[in-house]
């Protein structure tokens, strides 16, 4: 039984023909709670004694059709692109999906998704970054055989799509709407902060149908538990460390306020960018080699195991790009 607030409607079933021997049920429909309306799909299959769900998505304001012929019939499913940083009634665009059979695998799997990637994992602090930027979108992860590869850098903030005028009242950095509003094959030119310098970067967008996009997690962060800034001027290159949390990984590994994190697993932090995307892209139970220079100017190593996000702080915020 559906909750009284709820309705289903369009209800449809046809039968689905993906390839030559397999005849299966694709069943779609709109459920509607109170504004918002959500579609969902399903393709049940048959192997001579059993019945299974092979397929199902949903979606909000999803519609689909059944296109293509027998043998190759395939569903097409259109809807609101909400990017996890449009609000919940303003959506990027519309984007569609064409749904269809792999004979090799035997498994139904996207043929098409006019959603456009730019092949990074991105993390966001919440807060106001050294370029100035009120929420800071720091490359974490470029993924090997994605667009970006090769152009964009852990560490790098992507700050926004030249050109683009940003949309108001956003709940995330403004370049997620801005690269979900644009077409796969859209060439795109990205304002970057790295090493603290302001530069641009040019890069194809590909779409979420890219193969490179298969079997990447998104990464999920452990917590140093510092507080830090770029280095002062003259001070060695690295993240300044303002305060360290009480029973922190960071205390249990000796830091203390006053020093300088300057390399993390032998990689070189050069300001607070860098140790943003190193730290990120470890998980809660790794160790990480950490080298720094302490208030005095002596420089020392140390391990630091890092711990999950405690429950009072708000953990970085992962974008796939």
């Amino acid at each position: 039984m559906l909750p009284t607030d709820l309705s289903v409607s369009d209800l449809t079933y046809r039968p689905i023909v993906p390839a030559a021997g397999v005849t299966d049920l694709a069943i779609w429909d709109q459920t509607t709670g109170g504004a918002d309306v959500t579609g969902s799909v399903y393709v049940l299959g048959f192997d001579g004694q059993t019945v299974q769900v092979v397929y199902q998505t949903a979606g909000p304001d999803m519609t689909t059709k059944l296109v293509g012929k027998i043998p190759r019939q395939q569903l097409k499913l259109d809807q609101e692109w909400i990017t996890a940083a449009d609000p919940q009634a303003s959506p990027a665009r519309n984007y569609t999906r064409v749904i269809g059979f792999n004979v090799k695998a035997k498994t139904f799997h996207v043929v098409s998704d006019n959603r456009s990637w730019l092949g990074v994992y991105a993390v966001s602090r919440n807060a106001t970054s050294a370029s100035g930027s009120a929420t800071p979108l720091i490359v974490d992860q470029v993924i090997a055989g994605g667009p970006a590869a090769g152009v964009l850098q852990p560490g790098d903030e992507i700050l926004n799509v030249v050109g683009m005028i940003p949309r108001k009242n956003l709940l995330g950095p403004q370049v997620v709407d801005e690269l979900g509003s644009l077409m796969p094959g859209a060439r795109v030119t990205l304002k970057i902060q790295r090493d603290g310098a302001s530069i641009t970067k040019t890069v194809t967008l590909s779409s979420y149908a890219n193969a490179a996009r298969s079997g990447i997690d998104a990464p999920s962060p452990g917590s140093l538990g510092v507080t830090v800034q770029n280095a002062a001027p003259n001070s060695p290159p690295g993240a300044y460390i303002v305060t360290v949390s009480a029973g922190s990984a960071a205390q249990k590994a000796g830091l203390a306020d006053g020093d300088t994190i300057t390399s993390l697993d032998g990689s070189t932090v050069t300001g607070l960018n860098q140790l943003v995307a190193m730290d990120s892209s470890h998980l809660a139970g790794q160790s990480v080699s950490i080298q720094y220079v302490d208030a005095a100017g002596a420089t020392h190593q140390t391990t630091a195991v890092l711990q999950p996000w405690p429950a009072a702080e708000t953990s970085p915020e992962v974008y796939g790009l």
